[in-house]
């Protein structure tokens, strides 16, 4: 089940729930969304998570953080920052893409990345990555 406020513009908080049965364990997950256009040109999105399962023997329940971050610089050129946590697996992620669109139809967008990086915050270095 997911209840969503102002569904017809890009800004939006949305929660959701859902239960069931995966493998031998009972899961339960919830969610909740917030997005909101900060400027005309820049927008900002934060979700969390909380999985738990019952048994959980592994210790396999976990809490997700991601924010994500959207500058616009033209319809079609923009950059998208991306940040995520992990509570089980202690793992953070972030990535920053720079793209641009080639061209759109109506029911599709094509995008071309110009620059994909996956941010290594705890060694202090930048890793590049290249994607088609």
């Amino acid at each position: 089940m997911e209840i969503k406020y102002n569904t017809r513009q890009w800004q939006h908080v949305s929660l959701g729930y859902e239960f069931g049965k995966n493998f031998n364990s009972d899961f339960t997950h919830l969610s909740g969304r917030l997005q909101q256009n900060i400027t005309k040109d820049l927008s900002i999105q934060y979700s969390l998570t909380r999985l738990t399962q019952s048994p959980d023997p592994e210790n396999k329940s976990t809490w997700i953080h991601v924010i994500r971050a959207t500058q616009f610089f033209t319809k079609d050129l923009y950059l998208k920052l991306f940040y995520q946590i992990n509570s089980v697996i202690d793992k953070k992620e972030t990535y920053r893409s720079f793209l641009f669109t080639a061209f759109s139809l109506p029911l599709a967008r094509f995008n071309c990345p110009i620059k994909k990086e996956r941010l290594n915050l705890k060694k202090q270095a930048l890793k590049v990555t290249l994607s088609s």
